[in-house]
């Protein structure tokens, strides 16, 4: 589906405009939300090793063990699908929706940016591109496309960081205080 704006801005998206975005949102707003549905659309056809349309549990740990190293992937990926053993894409924009770091505002961001991720030298540009909660999976894509392109980060290792972390945030929510 094309989405068309303004006359200005197109996007090509799987879903209907309805489907993500409420009657009382502005069109920015939804915009918005359309550009992390797609970016949540990616992590899901990442995620999705076999191409079925559905993540098992097995795909989650295989890629849990391989983008984040991690020892406990299968203990993370039992979180992820305790609710239900395969997730659609449905359902995984229906979690991201129901994640409180959805909702952040831009203040939330950086907070996060400073004291979880330590890259506080990227503060002003995340104020600069209102990066908010809903920005977070463009962060996380695989591509690192919207690390670089537009927001201009050029260090691996920062890029790689911020993905991880967003990644992180995505798919169990912020860390509890």
């Amino acid at each position: 589906m094309i989405c068309y704006i303004f006359g200005i801005i197109f996007c090509t998206c799987s879903c209907k405009p309805h489907d993500i975005c409420g009657a009382t949102d502005e069109i920015l707003s939804c915009f918005t939300k359309i550009l992390s549905y797609e970016a949540i659309e990616d992590l899901h056809r990442n995620l999705d090793g076999d191409k079925n349309g559905e993540v098992d549990h097995f795909e989650t740990e295989k890629f849990l063990r391989k983008e984040f190293n991690s020892g406990d992937a299968a203990k993370k990926s039992r979180m992820l699908n305790s609710d239900d053993p395969l997730i659609s894409l449905t359902d995984l924009w229906q979690m991201w929706r129901n994640n409180p770091a959805f909702n952040w505002t831009v203040r939330d961001t950086t907070q996060w940016l400073v004291s979880l991720v330590d890259l506080p030298q990227y503060v002003d540009l995340f104020r600069q591109h209102n990066l908010d909660g809903r920005s977070l999976p463009r962060l996380a894509m695989q591509n690192m496309s919207y690390l670089t392109d537009v927001l201009g980060i050029q260090n691996p290792i920062h890029k790689k960081k911020l993905m991880l972390r967003a990644l992180d945030i995505i798919l169990f929510g912020p860390p509890r205080r």
